[in-house]
């Protein structure tokens, strides 16, 4: 007579005792007792406060039910290639939203907006109307229920977390290891309360509020249309008795509430709430961001592209041969790569093959050289304008070093290299949103040097017309003894400074595209 006896035990407590509140909390946790001690097969022995073997067969036809499904989220939200698990999550994004969304993304992608483009041949006509049609996109997607979409996903991912959800722990503390199933049948043990209860709290934790619900059902439909195949009709209709079975699961033994009565017993504290899995994110808002940013990029690389394009008459004009000298890492071949896989690529390239390409074959191709005549054997009658001018040859001397450097140190150990951005991408980390900053990152400091480089050939550029009109001039400014300097090699000179000095004008023309020119007059 357990009922009697407790009724006994409570009375004379409380006459001892005199707190109601402590008396509560007895009742409270001999109500748990009863709930635990009732289940069948027997998951607690109250005497000995041990988990009964009952419990682990009920989760361990749990685990084998779900195992089928393990392989539909490991190919696809779940996968740990991380391009699958974002295209899987796209298109259960798209697939659950209205208005043909996946389509209307597709048809402003890199490809299609390439040939609208062509079509236009006017870059600022063609900008305007797709920055209109993606607006709409956008704006057609925020008029639609976000947060039951979001709420659709978030219970997909509570669910993916219980089916991948490893019970090796949970069942070898049971006596048996995992990694003998098909050997053998599994005979489970007893095991003390106190050592499962840190098992207990972490299925609690993913399962606490998990309801295997139509919505459930139709977006794990969506990953298996995902995967396609011949069987898909099949796998739907064996995905339907795998629900049905986990729904009987989750009622019963394996239920959030016995779990959590359990938990509750254990610690003896009847009114704990666990912890339980909290999504964080909007995932319509984070496909939001995505397709933003993806528009953005491909938009501007069209618009960079078209640029690039208009500029090839000008390109020839300055290198008839058309052979450009491209940095080793920072190349057309890494940006095609890193644009491939969905990354921003190298905005770059261009210019810097242009400003090497212009080093080696007019600066360090006899230009500079002759500028340094002038600045040794000149005579200069302000002392500071000879030393700037020094100054800008040191800087120029310099560039192919400083672009080798750079290069360099894109395979180097620093966060922002191209060797950081391969490791992070060989990880298991989450979406593109480091690897683009790590990219960002990388651009700026190409745009710099670019910058940098650029404005030190302006400047050389401008001496260099100082000098040549004082060359012209009967009263010489700058250098006065300009025409006649270098003696019977002075007319090389001056045809080598013409020459630098047009190819100069011809190469900030080109880049006046790329960088700000301060200080010099570009027409």
């Amino acid at each position: 007579m357990p009922g009697l006896f407790d009724g006994i035990a409570d009375f004379f407590f409380q006459i001892f005792s005199g707190d109601p509140e402590t008396l509560r909390l007895r009742k409270q946790l001999r109500e748990l007792q009863e709930t635990v001690l009732s289940v069948s097969p027997a998951v607690w022995n109250k005497n000995t406060h041990q988990v009964q073997p009952g419990l682990a067969q009920s989760w361990f036809q749990f685990y084998r039910a779900v195992l089928p499904l393990f392989d539909i989220f490991s190919k696809t939200i779940g996968s740990i290639d991380r391009k699958i698990e974002a295209l899987s999550l796209q298109y259960l994004v798209e697939s659950l939203l209205v208005g043909e969304i996946a389509d209307r993304r597709l048809a402003l992608s890199y490809d299609q907006l390439k040939v609208r483009f062509q079509e236009t041949g006017n870059a600022d006509s063609a900008v305007t109307a797709l920055n209109l049609e993606f607006s709409n996109l956008l704006g057609d997607i925020r008029l639609q229920n976000i947060a039951g979409v979001d709420h659709e996903i978030h219970e997909l991912f509570r669910f993916k977390n219980v089916v991948t959800f490893s019970f090796h722990s949970f069942f070898k503390k049971f006596g048996y290891d995992l990694e003998k199933i098909g050997k053998e049948n599994p005979r489970f043990v007893p095991v003390d309360g106190d050592n499962l209860l840190p098992d207990l709290l972490d299925l609690y934790y993913l399962i606490g509020e998990l309801e295997v619900s139509p919505a459930l059902q139709r977006g794990i439909v969506i990953l298996l249309e995902r995967l396609g195949g011949a069987e898909a009709s099949k796998n739907i209709r064996v995905l339907e008795k795998i629900l049905d079975r986990l729904r009987d699961l989750l009622r019963g033994p394996c239920s959030p509430y016995l779990t959590l009565s359990l938990i509750r017993l254990l610690r003896q504290e009847p009114e704990v709430s666990p912890e339980v899995w909290k999504p964080k994110n909007s995932p319509v808002q984070e496909y939001l961001d995505s397709i933003s940013d993806r528009f953005t990029r491909d938009r501007d690389r069209l618009l960079r592209e078209f640029s690039e394009s208009t500029l090839k008459n000008d390109i020839q004009v300055l290198f008839p041969t058309g052979h450009l000298l491209e940095l080793e890492n920072y190349s057309e071949t890494t940006s095609k790569e890193l644009q491939n896989i969905g990354l921003a690529g190298l905005d770059r390239v261009l210019p810097l093959a242009l400003l090497k390409s212009f080093t080696v074959s007019v600066l360090e191709g006899g230009y500079l050289d002759s500028v340094k005549q002038v600045v040794v054997n000149g005579f200069f009658q302000d002392k500071e304008y000879a030393s700037k001018l020094n100054t800008t040859v040191l800087n120029l001397e310099k560039v192919s070093a400083h672009l080798e450097a750079f290069d360099r140190s894109l395979r180097s150990e620093g966060k922002t290299t191209l060797d950081a951005l391969e490791k992070y991408l060989a990880s298991k980390a989450g979406a593109m949103t480091v690897p683009n900053q790590i990219l960002d990152k990388i651009n700026r400091q190409a745009a710099a040097l670019l910058e940098e480089k650029v404005n030190e050939v302006a400047v050389l550029t401008m001496r260099t017309s100082e000098i040549l009109q004082d060359y012209k001039s009967p009263q010489p400014q700058f250098v006065s003894n300009i025409k006649g300097l270098g003696g019977k090699n002075n007319r090389e000179i001056l045809t080598s400074l013409i020459s630098g000095y047009n190819k100069s004008l011809q190469f900030l023309k080109i880049m006046k595209n790329f960088v700000v020119i301060r200080g010099l007059k570009i027409s």
